[in-house]
């Protein structure tokens, strides 16, 4: 298909030029919307200046990303940029900018740290936090309900429903924009008895948002930044972000055995994989999972005679068992020691 050189040039003037294209705002929240800009700004436009974008190869995408390591960029912001390039030739393509799009592999990536505070440590913040009431409550939120920070700036008090012992996460908010939250979902968390208590002695009428000012202001991220750091200072704790308190969400529903599809659907997690970053804190999940073989040969108990009876239940095979292992052998012992550390490693 050849496509009229003006409509081209025109469509390639808007994509490269300062003004954005308007894919972005309709398709796209607030936060990628500025991250993608930045991406624009510093990475794409400098490396690829005036070249059309029907110029762009394979060979240039791969020197994008040899110069971007070269510059010691991380292998995440590289992927970011690469993702965006993609996008945008992709969506050139679409409506017949380009005809071809040059393949764009990204970088495999190791698996990623996540801080979370442990049992004690989550304890100490909220009760420490407890001496500015309205910090305890937002920590729950973060802690207790697994809100991202902007979902916690954006609460209004008409998705928290006290009686029914919920709340519903509708919007997000960056930098004084409200957009969807991340997935474009909404979700409905139930609240633990102690976060219904602080969102119930925090009632106010100074404005919408649950958590503002003394002139109803939503409290802006600053503000939060500020708030969580004084707390953590007082409770003798490293100082940690929100995302991590979302973090210890997770992390202490997945050690105290929820399942993982559960665990998705309160985080709002796009995708189950990432929910299976927090699994392997679980506590004898493998474990488990054995034991409904054990249940299988249980049920077959009657029919199989005592044979059944130790294989089942992993005990030493019974004397003159035939079973061609040692006596009183068995498979390797269980552990329960369970070590929790702030700092894990997926």
């Amino acid at each position: 298909m050849k496509i009229p050189r003006n409509r081209a040039a025109l469509l390639e003037r808007r994509l490269h030029g300062r003004r954005p294209l308007g894919y972005a705002r309709a398709n796209n929240r607030p936060s990628e919307q500025t991250a993608k800009a930045s991406i624009l700004k510093h990475h794409l436009r400098p490396a690829f200046g005036p070249m059309r974008l029907s110029e762009i190869t394979v060979r240039h995408v791969e020197g994008l990303k040899a110069k971007m390591l070269d510059a010691e960029k991380s292998r995440k912001t590289v992927n970011n940029t690469l993702a965006v390039l993609s996008k945008i030739i992709r969506y050139a393509r679409e409506v017949g900018v380009v005809e071809t799009v040059p393949a764009v592999k990204l970088l495999k990536l190791q698996p990623q740290r996540f801080d979370f505070l442990d049992f004690e440590e989550y304890e100490r913040l909220l009760a420490t936090a407890q001496a500015e009431p309205e910090w305890a409550a937002a920590a729950l939120v973060g802690g207790d309900a697994g809100l991202r920070l902007g979902e916690i700036i954006a609460l209004a008090w008409e998705d928290v429903d006290l009686k029914a012992g919920v709340l519903t996460v509708m919007h997000s908010e960056w930098h004084g924009q409200l957009g969807g939250p991340k997935g474009g979902r909404s979700r409905t968390v139930p609240l633990t008895d102690r976060l219904a208590d602080a969102l119930r002695a925090q009632r106010h009428l100074r404005g919408p948002r649950v958590f503002c000012g003394a002139d109803g202001a939503a409290w802006t991220r600053n503000v939060m930044k500020a708030g969580l750091s004084r707390a953590c200072r007082r409770a003798g704790l490293r100082i940690v972000g929100w995302h991590p308190l979302r973090h210890t969400f997770c992390s202490h529903l997945a050690m105290k055995g929820a399942p993982p599809k559960a665990i998705q659907e309160l985080a709002g997690h796009t995708s189950l994989n990432v929910t299976l970053r927090y699994m392997h804190l679980a506590p004898g999940v493998l474990r488990d999972a054995i034991r409904l073989l054990c249940g299988n040969r249980m049920a077959n108990l009657i029919a199989g005679g005592s044979r059944g009876l130790f294989v089942g239940l992993g005990a030493p095979d019974p004397p003159g068992a035939g079973s061609g292992l040692p006596e009183g052998r068995r498979g390797p012992a269980e552990s329960s020691d369970l070590r929790v550390h702030p700092h894990l490693v997926e």
